[in-house]
């Protein structure tokens, strides 16, 4: 075992190239060390938080809803496995590109939590009956400061996954999109039954697709089975009112007709299980 030998078990890592992401963005912008630091930074940001602002940052990770968090989690590595199992594309397992994939697991819980922020600040009115733990309502963060957060979880989501893939990227900012157009007036999708599941369903719907694309050849969508598109899609916009029956107090109170105001919990859980 020589000199060389050690070097390159302890190191090799660190030269291993990153496939996943975009050739031309690999060749500038320390495009390596900026991934190691952002993961960095991230850890040494909410060990900061833990350290100073410990009652705002557990309440905001209670607030996380953690089973849509590993949700959106699953839906990244779905269209991961998609491109590697259906499509047969090959996927190196190397140092950077695990990193790439861990970054962008980042970035799509950064981006859910951005669209939780925004629709807790329009879902005041409904959160004051149904879930009276959400920060504004126990008010342990100030309404601007939570929008402050908002604004910037939306930005560092979207600004990591277009450095690590252009077309990734967009897809996110199309997530952001939805979320925006669910949450907000005067649109507020949320309140049409249906149409509210399905701008849901095609949000889920664009995370699997980053997945895909980050692990496709083309990194884009191109030759994602269709069949499995439309099942996908048809199948969480009437599986996804299950979130819905927690609310039902609240969303009666403000008038946002969802499938349990409308049928009732023990219908809407009938319609939703069928």
């Amino acid at each position: 075992i020589s000199s060389a030998h050690i070097a390159q078990f302890f190191f090799g890592p660190l030269i291993s190239p990153p496939t996943l992401a975009q050739p031309a963005i690999t060749a500038v912008s320390h495009f390596k060390m900026s991934l190691i630091f952002f993961v960095l930074s991230c850890i040494l940001l909410g060990t900061i938080l833990i350290l100073y602002t410990r009652q705002i940052f557990c309440t905001l990770v209670a607030n996380m809803r953690p089973a849509q968090t590993l949700y959106h989690c699953a839906l990244l590595l779905f269209g991961i496995l998609v491109a590697v199992l259906v499509r047969g594309y090959g996927l190196d397992l190397s140092f950077f590109n695990v990193l790439i994939i861990a970054a962008l697991l980042l970035c799509v819980v950064f981006a859910w939590l951005g669209s939780v922020v925004i629709n807790d600040l329009y879902d005041v009115d409904i959160d004051t009956i149904s879930n009276t733990d959400r920060p504004l309502i126990s008010r342990v963060i100030s309404r601007d400061h939570y929008l402050q957060l908002g604004v910037y979880l939306i930005i560092l989501s979207s600004a990591v996954a277009l450095f690590i893939n252009l077309y990734v990227g967009l897809l996110i900012i199309g997530y952001h999109a939805l979320s925006l157009v669910y949450s907000v007036p005067p649109l507020r999708l949320k309140q049409y039954p249906l149409i509210a599941t399905a701008t849901a369903s095609f949000a889920s719907l664009l995370i699997i697709f980053a997945g895909y694309a980050l692990t496709s050849p083309t990194q884009t969508t191109l030759h994602f089975p269709q069949s499995l598109g439309w099942l996908i899609f048809i199948s969480l916009t009437f599986c996804l009112p299950i979130k819905d029956l927690k609310d039902i107090d609240g969303d009666h109170a403000d008038g946002v007709a969802t499938l349990p105001t409308l049928l009732g919990a023990y219908r809407a859980r009938m319609v939703i299980a069928t």
